[in-house]
Parts: C-alpha cells; sequence; structure tokens
C-alpha cells in the first residue's frame, strides 16, 4: 500500500507514515516568520547608519526597503506552487538557506549597490519562506480547530514582530552598528535549517503534475512589475514614464497570465 495520502480531494499528497510533529512545526514555521517581518521593519533604524557608510544617496537608501518588499511580494505565488510541487519542506529548508546566506553576505557588503543586489536575493529567501508557512501548518495541523489555534499563534507573532521591530533595530544599530541587524539572523537561521533537516516531518510532492513554467514566469514577472510600479510611484510619481510602463508591463502579463 502506498504511504501517501490525499487529505481531501484536489489537495496536495502528505506521508501518512511520517509524524507530523504539530509543535516543531509551528515553531520552526514562527522562528521563520518573525525574522522575516523583524527584517522587514529593523531596517529604518539602520538607514541612517547605512547612509553615513557608504555616502548613499536617497535612492540607493530606498532600494534598501524596496529591493526586499518587491521579490517579496512578487515571488510568493509562484514559490508556493514550487512548494507544493517539490515539497514544502525542499522549499522551508531552500529559503532558510537563501535568507540566511544573504543575511552573512550583507554584514560584509562594502557598498550601497552590493548592499541592494543582497537585499534582493534576501527577499527572494522571504517569499520562499512566507510561501511554505500556511501550507505546512495546515500539513501539521489537519483539524479545523486546531489549525485555527495555531495560525492565530502564527498572526499574533507576525503583529509582535511588526510591533518590536523598531524598538529591537535602534537597539542593536545602538550597540553593535546597522550590520548587527542582519548579522543576528546567521545563527538562528543556521540552527533552524539543521533542526529542519532533521525534525522537520516531510511532506510529499506532486511528481504527477507538471511545473507550468509559462504561467509561473507570467505571473511572477506581472506582479514584480505591478510592486515595482507601486513603490516607485512614491518617488517618481504616478504620472512619470517609469511608473506608467511598469503599470502597462503589469497589467498586459497579468491578462497574459489568465489567458494562458
Amino acid at each position: 500500500m502506498s504511504s501517501t495520502a490525499t487529505t481531501a480531494r484536489g489537495s496536495t499528497p502528505v506521508d501518512s507514515a511520517a509524524p507530523r510533529r504539530p509543535g516543531l512545526v509551528l515553531f520552526m514555521v514562527c522562528v521563520a516568520i518573525f525574522m522575516l517581518m523583524l527584517d522587514a521593519m529593523v531596517v529604518s533604524a539602520a538607514l541612517a547608519g547605512i547612509r553615513r557608510d557608504f555616502n548613499a544617496s536617497i535612492d540607493g537608501l530606498q532600494w534598501v526597503v524596496d529591493a526586499y518588499s518587491i521579490p517579496l511580494a512578487g515571488t510568493m505565488l509562484t514559490f508556493a506552487t514550487l512548494g507544493d510541487r517539490f515539497g514544502r519542506r525542499r522549499m522551508y529548508i531552500a529559503g532558510m538557506l537563501v535568507f540566511t546566506a544573504a543575511s552573512l553576505a550583507m554584514t560584509l557588503a562594502g557598498g550601497i549597490v552590493q548592499l541592494d543586489v543582497l537585499r534582493t536575493v534576501q527577499g527572494i529567501g522571504a517569499a520562499m519562506l512566507f510561501a511554505t508557512a500556511l501550507p505546512l501548518l495546515a500539513a501539521a495541523f489537519p483539524g479545523a480547530g486546531e489549525r485555527a489555534k495555531a495560525i492565530g499563534v502564527y498572526g499574533a507573532v507576525m503583529a509582535g514582530a511588526t510591533v518590536l521591530g523598531p524598538v529591537i533595530g535602534g537597539a542593536l544599530v545602538t550597540q553593535f552598528g546597522w550590520r548587527s541587524i542582519f548579522l543576528i539572523n546567521v545563527p538562528i537561521g543556521i540552527a533552524v535549517t539543521v533542526l529542519a533537516a532533521l525534525k522537520m516531518p516531510r511532506t510529499a510532492s506532486t511528481p504527477g503534475h507538471r511545473a507550468d513554467w509559462p504561467g509561473s514566469l507570467l505571473l511572477t514577472s506581472g506582479l514584480v512589475a505591478g510592486v515595482f510600479a507601486l513603490t516607485r510611484s512614491h518617488a517618481l510619481g504616478w504620472t512619470s514614464g517609469t511608473v506608467i510602463s511598469l503599470t502597462v508591463t503589469a497589467v498586459v502579463l497579468l491578462l497574459a497570465f489568465l489567458a494562458w
């Protein structure tokens, strides 16, 4: 008999022979989400130090923020689909590795351009982790009641990171400098990656379903262009050629995705 079972018609199969370890999964998901939300919030406390050290322009500093949010918002749905295809545990581990490696590299950055590029990589790792968070909880907590409680904890952790982010960021920057807000991710990321590799239960992939690469490319490109337009509209204005071009591109790509 196959060890793979489907919990509901049309859902992603899970390995019924593997223990769910719901508490452990909730812990690892919450640690990841806290890190991701914290990194989105603490960076505001570091901008003054980054500007001083790199003699960065306002536009360069704005990219420290936007380079994280654009890939995070634009690629999350694609990574969620890939997680269903190749396994959410694998996607979680890969995302944590990308996020941690980018965080370490950012502590060694020698200029604002390098920092912005690495911030983009960090945003991609964050998207991979965000994309697998709720599906991992759904697999670990199949019952509606316990799943609702787990999602409540997940939401509370997100809210807590949003509130505490500026406070923690300010304390770290004051005591240890702006690079510390990225360095703190490294030991946590390594520990959680090892824990996930050793203890996180596996969820079965869906090898029978071929990955829709054209659809994923259209959707991701359209979302990235749309988020890019939104983030740059504050600096450039909605009537600027760049923002109009990005908006039109996003609409065309998303309509093409719907047609596909």
